[in-house]
């Protein structure tokens, strides 16, 4: 489960009970791609020194589009309306830069969607090579952090104030044999138990502030009551995706390099009535064809499917069913987790990428963790 519920105490997720009574929602959970778009960059990260090849995913681009890392225009070849390769070119500096492709009088950009330097994705695990520390890896673990971009179909169901929640949080402890990164089920299997076995840790407390930084865009995370480090006020302005953040604590002296990655959203979801906005409409879903599909598909290691299945007037849990897939497009769950749950059980579903990491901590040699989240949650009625 996204360790979010966790960590920043948003509790479990449930359908509220009078659903019925509820008015309609203006906010339709699709993030759509309409036209002209980009939805991934592989990879989306590269050395000073240029050189290479990087695919650019997306729609309408056209047979003779432009394309632009920041303000240099580079050659581009068309794979297909979807498919551009292109070189990166060599620059002085390390940082993010917009990646733009124009086709005519339209065009679209992946903002800060390319980091040139060390500071971008599958960096070196040891985590000393830029800090001249010769620490010794320890192996332990000790901490957390989290990116958790989450749309809501019918934020009323849940009882969501807002169709979006976004958020980056930390948590910080004494070090311990166990991964934050192992609460989800073996990739290609599906569990039926929401216990959760995490690390055994009492938050630390290791100053005001931490940071997460990618390039130029820098989160705050503040130190709250509970001992965990929260960001607050995040938009969908604020999301990068395919990144890679370093995290720095002051306080503590500590500069973690790539110590999380993002990956890409989504430009569709199947079946995409489980996003309807509306309270009352929880469409059917067939327990011998639970199946769902979504594009683009290969963005990220996992992919998470997690059913909370309800009575009829989702005023009680009956179980849960968590399963943890390859990030291939599509899934059809096992008939036989079904077969225990009445026709009229309301089903919530969280579908969502899963990116894991773990980075050594020059400081201390211990190993921090990053997990990021990016989907959605939508409804249906079990037949």
């Amino acid at each position: 489960m996204p360790l979010l519920l966790l960590l920043a105490g948003c509790g479990t997720y449930g359908l509220e009970n009078g659903r019925d009574s509820l008015p309609e929602s203006d906010s339709v959970a699709v993030l759509p791609c309409n036209g002209m778009c980009i939805t991934a960059i592989e990879p989306a990260t590269g050395p000073l020194a240029g050189g290479t090849s990087v695919q650019i995913l997306g729609e309408g681009f056209g047979l003779d589009p432009q394309v632009f890392f920041g303000n240099l225009e580079l050659n581009s070849t068309v794979l297909g309306s979807g498919q551009l390769l292109v070189t990166s070119p060599a620059v002085p500096v390390a940082g993010p830069v917009d990646v733009k492709v124009v086709n005519g009088v339209e065009e679209t950009v992946a903002y800060q969607g390319y980091y040139f330097g060390s500071g971008g994705g599958g960096g070196d695990t040891g985590g000393d090579s830029d800090t001249g520390s010769d620490v010794t890896p320890t192996g332990l673990t000790e901490g957390l952090v989290e990116y958790s971009y989450l749309v809501y179909g019918c934020p009323e169901c849940f009882g969501a104030p807002n169709s979006l929640e976004f958020s980056i949080a930390a948590a910080f402890h004494d070090p311990v044999n166990d991964s934050w990164l192992d609460d989800l089920p073996p990739q290609g299997s599906c569990e039926t138990t929401s216990v959760a076995t995490l690390p055994a840790y009492s938050y630390k407390d290791v100053g005001t502030w931490a940071y997460i930084i990618a390039g130029s865009t820098s989160v705050g995370l503040q130190h709250g009551s509970n001992g965990v480090y929260v960001s607050s006020a995040l938009g969908v302005d604020d999301k990068l995706w395919n990144s890679a953040y370093d995290l720095q604590v002051p306080d503590a002296g500590w500069l973690v390099q790539d110590v999380m990655e993002t990956t890409s959203g989504f430009d569709d979801i199947q079946p995409i009535s489980i996003l309807n906005p509306s309270p009352s409409a929880f469409a059917n879903m067939s327990r011998n064809d639970v199946t769902f599909g979504w594009a683009p598909s290969g963005q990220a290691e996992s992919f998470l499917i997690w059913l909370t299945i309800y009575n009829a007037s989702g005023s009680s849990v009956l179980g849960e069913v968590y399963c943890h897939a390859q990030d291939n497009g599509g899934a059809t769950l096992p008939a036989n987790l079904f077969t225990a749950y009445p026709s009229g059980a309301l089903m919530s579903i969280q579908l969502s990428r899963v990116q894991g990491s773990k980075q050594v901590n020059p400081s201390t040699g211990n190993t921090v963790e990053g997990a990021s989240y990016i989907g959605l949650f939508g409804t249906a009625t079990l037949r």
